[in-house]
């Protein structure tokens, strides 16, 4: 068999990206699942293939067996998973620790992914080549909210924890309601990446892990829109630090970690509100931008309350925005201020955060995105949180139900958007690069 039209250039595309990453690349990591059905005929579910980072120490393979599911691994070297590859997407075959199965691959264009990007199953490291091919007739009636258990070996509350698990994706929320039949391989980028952002007033500060380039083959560029111009800035990387000097307030702002051969190996986005679930990213707020948030009048993605205290109406009513932030564009709730801006401040700012850290955990479901921040005005003590738009839509207010940002208020969800949400999240579960 031979692969023609785009699936032979995407699959040349993976190729290439090994071959040209190989003096970087340990061994590769082959994980998958075998389901068996009633006729206990044991069928290719699931397949999670990356590398690991070259001189890292290879683990011990598993083996997980239970009733109606196998969980496998096994380390190949870059010839071995070069032809596992090739026989996987050019022969249709699975071949590996003995399983021999004929397969058909749906195949999608690989995209490239940056470091810390939050999606689907996987956080990413390093930047990334991501390859996501469905596998086409595979799909098995199967009951993944079964308990999952077997002797000598791990129990589980469902068959997706297991497997999380077994594939050493990380703890995170927003994950598949059920993992579908599928192909995917991250082949990272171990040179270099941009592994932490510290943003403040005037400048923005970074730190830059690169072990497999030197900081000398490697230049940090920025790019940020005013109201006024655009800007064009670059610096180097000395030790592992750079940094960026800002002027006045910005709608976008772009980082850029490039090669000297003018290759894009990262970068890092940041919008004039600050919503961003990139871990990597810390945000100082300035004095300018909390003064500029109070005096802005409540819209689609800011709230203001004069505390939450301990009457059921004001915390329902902070919660009401907590959810409708998640379910719409995110946004930021300012606590120690009126709806009419004026600063009354807060008495015991570490009661007050406890508190929105104790009722969003117990209130919102899925857990909810969100970041504390202090401030102070005028010697007066603030609280801003940051409720990052949600990747597991919609988000659940106990007592209350589902609710949606519109312009300055929170509501209830009507019937046509909950149908849209559950449309875009069908589509990110057939297409994860959607999330």
């Amino acid at each position: 068999m031979s692969l023609e039209g785009n699936s032979k250039i995407w699959f040349e595309q993976i190729i290439d990206t090994i071959n040209k990453e190989k003096e970087f690349l340990g061994k590769a990591r082959v994980g998958f699942v075998i389901l068996k059905d009633e006729k206990a005929q044991p069928k290719l579910h699931y397949l999670w293939g990356t590398f690991l980072k070259k001189g890292e120490s290879i683990p011990t393979e598993q083996s997980w067996e239970y009733k109606n599911i196998a969980l496998k691994e096994k380390y190949l070297v870059l010839s071995e998973f070069l032809d596992f590859i090739k026989d996987l997407f050019v022969e249709d075959k699975f071949k590996l620790l003995g399983f021999d199965f004929k397969i058909k691959l749906n195949f999608q264009q690989p995209l490239k992914l940056y470091s810390n990007w939050n999606y689907a199953n996987i956080i990413t490291e390093y930047p990334s080549l991501h390859c996501y091919e469905r596998i086409e007739g595979n799909a098995l009636p199967f009951n993944w909210e079964t308990v999952v258990g077997a002797d000598a070996l791990p129990a589980f509350p469902n068959v997706n924890e297991a497997i999380f698990t077994f594939m050493r994706f990380p703890v995170k929320d927003g994950l598949y309601q059920s993992l579908e039949a599928a192909v995917q391989i991250l082949i990272p980028d171990y040179r270099a990446k941009i592994e932490k952002v510290r943003l403040m007033e005037d400048k923005v500060e970074l730190c830059i892990k690169a072990p497999f380039i030197s900081e000398k083959d490697l230049i940090l560029k920025a790019y940020y829109k005013t109201e006024n111009e655009r800007v064009n800035l670059s610096t180097k990387i000395k030790k592992g630090n750079a940094s960026i000097a800002l002027k006045g307030s910005f709608s976008l702002l772009e980082l850029y970690l490039i090669s000297k051969k003018g290759e894009l190996i990262d970068k890092k986005t940041i919008n004039s509100q600050f919503f961003t679930n990139d871990k990597s990213i810390e945000i100082e707020y300035s004095k300018e931008t909390i003064e500029n948030l109070v005096k802005a009048k409540e819209n689609q993605t800011i709230e203001k309350k004069r505390e939450i205290g301990e009457t059921e109406k004001s915390q329902l009513e902070f919660l009401e925005s907590v959810t409708a932030f998640s379910n719409s564009e995110g946004g930021v709730i300012i606590i120690g201020v009126d709806n009419r801006g004026n600063v009354v401040g807060l008495y015991n700012i570490e009661k007050e955060k406890q508190r929105i850290i104790s009722l969003i955990g117990k209130k919102c479901e899925p857990k909810v995105d969100f970041e504390i921040k202090e401030a102070k005005i005028d010697s007066k003590n603030l609280l801003l949180v940051t409720i990052i738009a949600g990747n597991n839509k919609p988000y659940f207010l106990n007592e209350k139900g589902f609710l949606l940002r519109d312009n300055d208020t929170d509501r209830l969800i009507k019937r046509a958007e909950m149908d849209e949400i559950f449309n875009d999240k069908q589509k990110i579960n057939q297409n994860p690069y959607l999330a």
